[in-house]
């Protein structure tokens, strides 16, 4: 196992109070390209360990395929994505579809790296039944919604019977009767617009399911163990609320994972919604929350 497979290992016993820590840590700025990139790799997965901690409720298990092909596909995700995968499933060859080229850092030993010119292109150059898990974080910013029911079909596919289908979700907006009007002029000034010129969906968790269950997949349901999670967009500093703090965090780390590329700088404005004091103020008075969460689904 390479190092970062033995520390994201060891991530996983870590307590919300640690990651939190860690999270909050001053980091040291980088002495070179290759050290930079370390460094953003360790804090994404101190936040994908986060919110496995937060979507699980402290269970610590997830579900599992119910077939074992050997092989795992990652579409699209970021690299700490595939790292905590292939940390996971040591035993597994994880292939990773992206349209980023290959970084200086060497990668864990078990994973394919193959570089696409662009989300979405159809088919995947896998025979059927190919994988017994696929796993996606980013679907609905990378692909315009009229592709995402055919992309489903395509990943029905390449999953033996048997197989997993495992997508993160997070909705663009917040739920509307927690968004006050800053948060929600916020949104629509910055991010709506962008989102509709390119045709993406900014509503996955209402919209995602329905698409995979139409594409064959046989979904769990929230009582299975998992569901939608209400990550709060600010917390109150003196309350001391572990927690809180840490869902908020995470909360922020994933919107910008998923949806900061159709945010474009202003010269007037401040970079991210979490930024304008304004908008805090009115978010932790009305306790205005994201829905995010992980689905999953078989193919029988």
């Amino acid at each position: 196992m390479t190092r970062f497979q033995r520390f994201i290992r060891r991530m996983e016993s870590a307590g919300p109070r640690v990651i939190l820590d860690r999270l909050k840590e001053e980091w040291h700025d980088p002495i070179d390209e290759e050290a930079n990139e370390e460094l953003l790799l360790e804090k994404q997965l101190w936040v994908l360990t986060a919110f496995q901690l937060q979507n699980l409720g402290g269970s610590r298990t997830t579900p599992k395929p119910q077939c074992n092909t050997g092989k795992i596909l990652e579409l699209y995700g970021n690299l700490a994505e595939v790292f905590q995968l292939s940390a996971m499933h040591s035993r597994h060859k994880v292939h990773y579809l992206t349209t980023e080229p290959q970084r200086p850092m060497p990668l864990p030993g078990n994973v394919s790296y193959l570089t696409v010119p662009q989300p979405g292109v159809l088919p995947y150059p896998w025979p059927d039944c190919t994988f017994s898990h696929i796993r996606a974080s980013t679907l609905s910013s990378l692909v315009p919604s009229a592709k995402l029911p055919e992309l489903l079909r395509e990943c029905y596919r390449l999953l033996a019977p048997g197989g997993m289908l495992e997508i993160r979700n997070m909705d663009a907006a917040p739920v509307r009767k927690t968004a006050g009007p800053k948060m929600r002029a916020w949104i629509e000034d910055r991010l709506s617009l962008n989102l509709e010129r390119q045709f993406r969906c900014s509503k996955p968790c209402m919209l995602v399911p329905g698409w995979v269950s139409d594409a064959g997949f046989e979904l769990l349901t929230p009582t299975d163990g998992v569901g939608v999670m209400k990550l709060p967009c600010a917390f109150d500093p003196y309350s001391f609320d572990v927690d809180a703090e840490l869902k908020t965090m995470v909360g922020r780390a994933l919107w910008k994972d998923i949806w900061g590329s159709f945010i474009e700088p202003d010269p007037v404005e401040v970079a991210w919604w979490w930024e304008d004091e304004g908008v805090m103020q009115e978010c932790l008075e009305r306790q205005t929350v994201f829905e995010c969460g992980a689905i999953y689904a078989y193919k029988r």
